[in-house]
């Protein structure tokens, strides 16, 4: 109902439309505010006592399906056929050193390897990657992600991975193999780094 009327609507109005009580509408609204999912807009008068109207926030609105692993093949495939699976992956990869020019992490103190292993997994965590640090010694270092952010995609394209070693090599100044790959089967993402 919310979704339909970005205006918003009143409990009463709520109650009209679901056929439900008025106990449940505010017994659900009490659980959705709290959480981010409604918000009070401004109150209004109606037949009996003045109400409020509750919106759907922006964070709400995410909670509907949405359909962004769809387009994004349709992108890569596109891609691929207008340059190709080379040039695809050339794209992503400057892609990748693109996005880590734009949210690489402010080096602290004298910018040491360790340091900048700590500030990838810390991004790729912010990302959604479920990222931690597998071994790290000498300039060498083993980042392991449980989660590929874009795994069905990835299934299909496997030129994406090519974003993830790109965004890595940059932030880590290293070069970066991908040794494992979730979209290929592996229990993981390992990405395994030595400093240059």
């Amino acid at each position: 109902m919310l979704m339909e009327r970005r205006q918003g609507l009143t409990v009463d109005e709520l109650v009209k439309r679901l056929d439900v009580t008025r106990t449940a509408v505010n017994q659900h609204l009490q659980a959705l505010e709290p959480r981010g999912y409604v918000t009070r807009g401004e109150l209004v008068k109606t037949k009996g006592r003045p109400g409020y109207r509750y919106i759907l926030t922006q964070q709400g609105i995410s909670l509907f399906p949405k359909q962004y692993a769809w387009f994004a093949g349709l992108l890569m495939s596109l891609l691929k056929a207008q340059v190709g699976t080379e040039g695809a992956s050339d794209a992503l990869t400057k892609l990748g050193v693109q996005v880590a020019s734009d949210m690489r992490p402010v080096p602290s103190g004298d910018d040491r390897f360790g340091d900048r292993l700590d500030g990838a997994v810390a991004l790729m965590q912010q990302l959604g990657y479920a990222a931690s640090i597998e071994s790290s010694e000498n300039g060498e270092g083993v980042i392991r992600a449980h989660n590929c952010v874009y795994h069905d995609l990835a299934q299909e394209h496997n030129e994406v991975c090519q974003f993830d070693i790109a965004l890595l090599s940059s932030l880590l100044d290293a070069r970066v193999e991908q040794s494992s790959c979730m979209a290929r089967g592996d229990d993981c993402c390992r990405f395994c780094a030595k400093a240059q």
